[in-house]
Order: structure tokens, then C-alpha cells, then sequence
């Protein structure tokens, strides 16, 4: 099969990627389905167990905890860039973390989540409609973890709460999809 567990992981970021190269953006939106097939936790989550867990250094983890009546209150813009912002935060500690890394398992499933937060905020980027300047303000304080099996699962968090309430946000759009 492999040769050793870093081959594997190289093969199966590789198969990822081939996965997902063709989705677009009214897919992502209409198809829960497409945004399941999207969220390369699942498959990343095993990986880690062949890496040390311990980063460099750590991963902000912004707060994504959704107080549900204040969401419905929230115009569209307000949460599109809420989402925004907490992918972008994300993103952007990725690149810093992945940088001061000397372990390739780590890098590689660093620069594979780094991809799929990458195209999640592009497409979140392309909305219907342009993103506030003005963010919402967040019930909590975001959090620091130097574990990179918690940082996949925050992602996974991430993807199955804000990311998949905005996305509900834009069903109507589906109506005209075929």
C-alpha cells in the first residue's frame, strides 16, 4: 500500500483535491450533498492520527457560537460577513502556523485545510450580495488551540453551523436551479 504514513497522507490530499475541483458555487448553495462532499474534515480527521497532534504554534479558533434569535435578526449582509470574517481569521492563522512547521504530515493536512477554507470563503465571497462592513458583534471570545486534531474538528464546526445557516439563507435561489 504505502511505504510509510506520510506517503499516505499525500495520496489521500491528493484524491481530495481531485474531488472537488468542478463544484460551483449555486452546486454548494442547492446541494447539501455537494457541501457534505466539500467538507474534507471527515477525511482529514484520520490523518491526524499520523501527525503529532502538537502545532508549532496556535490556531486562532474565532467564535462561531450562534445565538439563533439574534441570527434571524441579522440582515443577510451581516451574516455573510460574520461567516466571512471567522473563515478569513481561520485562514489566515493556517498560513501562519503552517509556516513555522517542520513536520510535512502536519504542513500537508495544514495546507489541505488551508485549500478547502480557502475555497469556502471564496465561495461565500460570490454571494448574492456584497458583505457588510460592519460585522456583527460575537457573544464570545475566540479561542487558541495548538492541537491540530482540535483545529479540524473546530473547522468541521465551523462548516456544519454558520457556513450551513448561510447557506439555508440563500434557498431561494434553488428554485431557479436546475
Amino acid at each position: 500500500m504505502c511505504a510509510n504514513s506520510t506517503d499516505c497522507v499525500g495520496v489521500l490530499l491528493l484524491l481530495l483535491q481531485l474531488q472537488f475541483g468542478q463544484t460551483k458555487p449555486i452546486d454548494f448553495i442547492c446541494d447539501p450533498e455537494v457541501r457534505r462532499r466539500m467538507d474534507v474534515t471527515e477525511a482529514l480527521e484520520p490523518l491526524t492520527t499520523h501527525c503529532s497532534d502538537q502545532l508549532p504554534a496556535a490556531v486562532l479558533q474565532p467564535c462561531v457560537r450562534i445565538n439563533m434569535a439574534a441570527w434571524k435578526q441579522m440582515s443577510f449582509q451581516q451574516k455573510q460577513a460574520f461567516v466571512h470574517d471567522s473563515l478569513d481569521a481561520l485562514l489566515r492563522s493556517l498560513g501562519n502556523v503552517k509556516e513555522s512547521s517542520s513536520s510535512s504530515c502536519q504542513t500537508d493536512v495544514l495546507k489541505m485545510l488551508g485549500r478547502s477554507v480557502k475555497n469556502h470563503l471564496l465561495i461565500v465571497e460570490r454571494l448574492e450580495t456584497g458583505i457588510s462592513t460592519l460585522t456583527p458583534e460575537r457573544g464570545c471570545e475566540g479561542q487558541k488551540t495548538s492541537s491540530l486534531t482540535q483545529t479540524v474538528l473546530f473547522y468541521r464546526k465551523l462548516l456544519r453551523g454558520p457556513v450551513e445557516l448561510l447557506m439555508k439563507d440563500l434557498t431561494h435561489m434553488c428554485t431557479t436551479h436546475t
